[in-house]
């Protein structure tokens, strides 16, 4: 299993070097990172390059909600972090009142 994930990920970094930049194919890249717990400087330029990408409209989304909920991602100070801040509301609506409340209250309790 571990074997298929690093060859998966090699799969995945292969396409990123080559300039894929769907966000479709980011936010897989993204999430199989954050699932083995890779913070590396790969996983924080694939996450920036997903949020740049991404429309003022789809970063309140729940499909990306991944890069806002990670607390090493999105610690306080944080562009991520920051960026759930301003935009409360629409993460709330998007993602659910209680899923934003814990990801802001994590990241001041850990600071």
């Amino acid at each position: 299993m571990e074997e298929a994930m690093n060859v998966s990920l090699s799969d995945y970094a292969h396409k990123f070097a080559a300039g894929n930049r769907d966000v479709d194919f980011l936010t897989e890249y993204l999430g199989h990172l954050l699932d083995v717990a890779l913070y590396n400087d790969m996983t924080k330029e694939v996450a920036q390059t997903l949020f740049q990408n991404l429309s003022e409209k789809q970063r309140t989304n729940p499909n990306y909600w991944l890069l806002f909920k990670d607390g090493t991602l999105s610690p306080v100070g944080s562009e991520y972090l920051e960026y759930v801040l301003s935009h409360f509301k629409a993460f709330c609506k998007g993602v659910g009142k209680d899923s934003v409340r814990i990801v802001v209250s994590t990241a001041y309790k850990t600071k």
